[in-house]
Order: C-alpha cells, then sequence, then structure tokens
C-alpha cells in the first residue's frame, strides 16, 4: 500500500511503514518533550535547592580545607553569601567575584523562608545548632536543605 500525494504534477509518496516509523518517532519526540516541560515550577525550585545545598557544601569544604571557619548568610528574600571571620566575603569560584548570589535573579521566584545563618568550624560541622534546615519557597511549593550539626552532611529533602 502506497500513499501518494501530488506535487507540482509528480506522484511523490511513501509506504505505511515509512508512515508508521516517522510517526512513531514523533511521538517519542513528543512525549519526551512533554516530561520535559511538565512542570516549570518544580524544575526551578529543584535546580535553586540543589544550587544551594553546593553552596553549602563549598563553604563546608572550604571550612575543611583552610581550617577555618565559614559561615554562610542567607538573607530573605533571596540573598546567599558565603564568608570567613568577621562577614569577610569569599571569592566564588563559578565566575571569580564575591560570594554573594541572588537567587532570584537566577531562578525567578524563589525565596528563601526567612533569615539563616550556618556556620561550618574546621572540622565541617555546624555550630549553630537551632538551623538544622533551610526552606526555600516557590509558587506555593517548598523545599528542605538539611544540615545534620554533628556531622555537617547535607542533604536535600
Amino acid at each position: 500500500m502506497r500513499f501518494v500525494i501530488k506535487f507540482f504534477g509528480k506522484n511523490t509518496g511513501f509506504t505505511l511503514i515509512e508512515f508508521v516509523i516517522v510517526s512513531i518517532i514523533i511521538a517519542i519526540i513528543s512525549s519526551a518533550l512533554i516530561t520535559y516541560f511538565k512542570s516549570p515550577t518544580e524544575n526551578t525550585l529543584d535546580l535553586a535547592v540543589k544550587k544551594v545545598a553546593y553552596d553549602l557544601g563549598y563553604a563546608r569544604q572550604r571550612a575543611l580545607n583552610t581550617s577555618r571557619t565559614h559561615r554562610v548568610y542567607i538573607n530573605t528574600p533571596d540573598r546567599l553569601r558565603i564568608g570567613f571571620a568577621n562577614y569577610t566575603i569569599i571569592q566564588n569560584p563559578d565566575d571569580l567575584t564575591n560570594f554573594d548570589i541572588n537567587i532570584s535573579k537566577k531562578y525567578p521566584g524563589v525565596s528563601f523562608f526567612k533569615n539563616y545563618s550556618v556556620r561550618f568550624d574546621p572540622l565541617g560541622r555546624n555550630l549553630y545548632k537551632n538551623v538544622t534546615s533551610i526552606l526555600l519557597l516557590h509558587s506555593g511549593k517548598s523545599k528542605r536543605i538539611r544540615i545534620i550539626s554533628d556531622t555537617g552532611s547535607i542533604n536535600v529533602q
């Protein structure tokens, strides 16, 4: 069986098998795109949480490597700074500027729930026992980053 298309007076066409194969390829591509673009809100929040968790881990690692206490300052709605001593901001390895990030600039609509300060000692532990998690918000949804005080490990929940 052959599907025939008249194109400028010429009969051109393709077989049923070619038609089915092309249809299957289009279906696979469209389902992948639908899955990818399904919920940009969740993607934005997930990416922001991963970035903040990565930055917390970077501050912890710097404290371990330099044997100096490092602090992460989080100010609502969307500012994250990393420094040591008395608010001396360190250099961001991503772009070699001061480590002062506006989260909502890179991830629109994402904000912190409240002001937080996390202090990692030279052993990588969180010295502020009352700050055990950081909450990020976006469009009514929230994600939490948990910091275990005794070990300083950072987990996304």
